[in-house]
């Protein structure tokens, strides 16, 4: 068939051509996922992390020694129940972590979800202030992000309670849950959360089989 002729066909056309084998193989693509770990208790997280850091220094501290032919027999058994301790207080943290699980919405959605929060005229000009050449983002940042980690985040699902706000031109979907932790949790969890949700939306996955 023609290239003339493919772009022609219609999708039902499209897939007797392709034939069972392939369509059922394009039905398997799954999602693009990521997940995001967020720990529910700062102190543990940073307790597990300061003890690491102390482990990691007493290892290159005793493996000094050892390269000199020496020995610190206090030093090492401090370290093992160091090791015995971080391993008590990263599995309380794992019990104390909120795994967040994000998917990609498909392009179609993801594209309506950028019209549905687009840059006023007031935010261009906020934005360009001071760089006239400057590139502005396809949606307006204040709004867009929660939106996008409401309609991705599938574990737990933060698209329940959401609905259409007709209030606003053009109307978007609202996600209560995903405002509620735009309003409460820190720059720092808010951009891992976006980052992972723009990233299951936007990138493809690269997977290199070798050459044999």
């Amino acid at each position: 068939m023609s290239s003339d002729n493919k772009a022609k066909e219609t999708p039902s056309e499209r897939a007797r051509r392709l034939g069972p084998a392939t369509s059922d193989r394009l039905k398997k693509k799954q999602a693009r996922t990521q997940r995001v770990h967020v720990p529910l208790d700062d102190d543990l997280a940073d307790r597990v992390a300061a003890l690491k850091s102390d482990v990691e220094s007493d290892r290159m501290y005793l493996a000094k020694v050892r390269g000199n032919k020496g020995s610190d027999p206090e030093r090492q058994e401090s370290m093992e129940e160091k090791v015995e301790l971080l391993k008590k207080l990263k599995a309380e943290l794992r019990e104390n972590t909120l795994v967040m699980k994000l998917a990609s919405v498909g392009r179609k959605r993801y594209e309506q979800l950028v019209e549905e929060h687009p840059l006023s005229k007031e935010e261009k000009e906020k934005l360009r202030e001071g760089n006239a050449d400057a590139n502005l983002p396809d949606f307006n940042p204040e709004t867009f992000p929660a939106a996008l980690v409401g309609a991705s985040c599938i574990e737990p699902d933060l698209s329940e309670g959401s609905y259409v706000d007709d209030s606003f031109d053009p109307p978007r979907t609202r996600y209560p849950m995903a405002e509620e932790i735009w309003d409460e949790w820190n720059q720092g969890e808010l951009t891992a959360l976006f980052t992972a949700a723009y990233q299951v939306n936007t990138q493809r996955r690269v997977v290199d089989l070798g050459e044999g």
